[in-house]
């Protein structure tokens, strides 16, 4: 095997050890990478548009609305905590 090749597989190894090591750390949150990468961009740069979102977002191109339809029906529906984002307590 040329080295070159070795170093692909090397690379390649170390990205799916590291996928699955944030798919377990997101595990107990009941998030996707995906859907996390989301909150993430969102965390940072919001507002934004779907197409803006997209065009940040390593995980999806183009519109993400499936993703954020999921974030949006996941709160709705209680399989993780809603919370609002600016709202302060009286």
């Amino acid at each position: 095997m040329q080295p070159i090749e070795e170093l692909r597989y090397l690379i390649l190894a170390a990205q799916r050890e590291g996928n699955r090591m944030f798919t377990e750390a997101l595990r107990p949150l009941n998030l996707t990478s995906s859907q996390a990468e989301v909150l993430r961009v969102l965390q940072e740069r919001q507002p934004l548009s779907l197409v803006a979102l997209g065009s940040m977002l390593i995980c999806e191109g183009g519109s993400p609305s499936r993703l954020v339809n999921g974030l949006v029906e996941g709160a709705i529906s209680g399989v993780f905590p809603q919370r609002r984002v600016g709202v302060k307590s009286r």
